[in-house]
């Protein structure tokens, strides 16, 4: 989150980590944690119990220290005689800069201040009522930055009667949405470094094989108007990859098997994405979990498995 701390999720527990030494510097619980995500200097803790009774949000410093906290009020909804949150703490966004939030609410999708104190509905509930394949709907919202909100959307197909899945984003400002990308059954929308999304996004394909891919691997940075493509070495790179947060660098993770399917050893392979060069290629036991590039530093976090290993590149 900083050039000198690392942001890890433990089992019990959010770490902050030396990026220099790897020693922990503070655990924070996160017994009752919806999602974290990162923020400009900082990062964001989104909280509810069990059943929705209590849900707020934190932010924090680079150093863990709280600098906002925030309860999320509950309202009676009363075909259903209890209270629900405002906002799905679920499907909640902070804006990169701290200031805004993004959420699906009781009055539709909604923008507010960090303070919760001016809701504008950005896609008002009643306009859902009849028609509703003529909106996109967004499912998953990964990252809010420059007044754009980016993500996972739905839109329903009639001719087909099913919901199509695209990789979308919706302006605050204008209210306009503008769609990058449909993605089929088996492709996911990665924002790196998941789940702290940064500043880019990668889509990779759960069912890709050289055969049918040719490791192609499309990704956008925010700000872009048009995704770009990647190709890599071999088609299988493109079932398991990660970006860096400028888009400068390409990780692929894979598992290599016999003629006989059977598991071998796993790779990692890192890319510059100008170039195509392999800056690094290293054998492990298992494919990658989790990594975050560094792109100042040339510095590879990687978790393979419960092994943790940092490259210089």
């Amino acid at each position: 989150i900083d050039e000198n701390t690392l942001l890890a999720i433990g089992q019990y527990n959010y770490v902050l980590a030396d990026a220099n030494t790897y020693e922990i510097i503070k655990e924070i619980s996160r017994t009752d944690t919806v999602h974290v995500q990162k923020i400009d200097n900082g990062f964001v803790i989104i909280n509810a119990d069990a059943n929705y009774d209590e849900c707020s949000y934190d932010i924090y410093d680079i150093k863990g220290n709280i600098t906002k906290h925030v309860d999320i009020p509950n309202k009676i909804i009363e075909e259903k005689n209890r209270e629900f949150p405002v906002a799905d703490p679920g499907l909640l966004c902070i804006s990169t800069d701290g200031k805004k939030v993004v959420y699906h609410g009781r009055n539709g999708f909604c923008v507010n201040t960090i303070d919760l104190d001016n809701e504008v509905a950005l896609q008002p509930a009643d306009e859902f009522n009849g028609g509703y394949e003529e909106f996109y709907v967004m499912t998953n919202i990964l990252l809010y930055k420059d007044d754009v909100v980016y993500g996972r959307a739905k839109k329903f197909n009639p001719e087909i009667n099913i919901n199509e899945i695209f990789f979308a984003s919706l302006d605050t400002k204008t209210k306009e949405w503008k769609v990058y990308y449909k993605l089929n059954d088996d492709q996911q929308l990665f924002a790196h470094p998941r789940p702290f999304v940064d500043n880019s996004f990668l889509i990779v394909d759960a069912k890709a094989d050289d055969r049918f891919t040719e490791g192609k691997l499309p990704y956008l940075i925010p700000g872009e108007t048009e995704l770009k493509e990647f190709t890599c070495e071999e088609g299988l790179e493109s079932v398991r990859a990660f970006i860096s947060p400028n888009g400068k660098y390409i990780l692929t993770t894979y598992n290599y098997t016999s003629e006989f399917g059977i598991p071998l050893d796993s790779e990692i392979k890192l890319y510059d994405v100008k170039t195509g060069e392999v800056l690094l290629k290293q054998k492990a036991k298992h494919i990658a979990q989790t990594a975050y590039i560094d792109e100042n530093e040339r510095k590879l976090y990687v978790v393979c498995s419960t092994k943790f290993s940092v490259f210089d590149f």
